[in-house]
């Protein structure tokens, strides 16, 4: 061994990571009807917790427009405070 070079290495200071790196662009929301995953939607990473916009863009989806569309919704349920947000309409019998 004997290398001096292996000195220098752990002398050297960990890197500081930019955290602008980490920050996502677009997530992925989970669209469920009546309980059921029926598939996701990408959205842009600002809407996370805005459950409006994320209501409105899962009922302009494909997916809205097959399950949703035409069927009477007794309530949407939009929990924004989660790591993965997750849109889910409950519909009436």
């Amino acid at each position: 061994m004997g290398d001096s070079g292996c000195d220098d290495v752990l002398k050297q200071r960990w890197p500081i990571p930019d955290e602008e790196f980490r920050k996502k662009e677009e997530i992925v929301v989970a669209v469920q009807v009546g309980g059921k995953m029926r598939g996701t939607i990408t959205v842009a990473a600002e809407l996370k917790e805005d459950a409006a916009a994320l209501e409105r863009l899962a009922r302009d989806s494909p997916i809205g427009l097959k399950f949703v569309a035409g069927k009477k919704v007794k309530k949407v349920i939009v929990p924004t405070k989660v790591q993965q947000p997750v849109v889910n309409f409950v519909l009436e019998q």
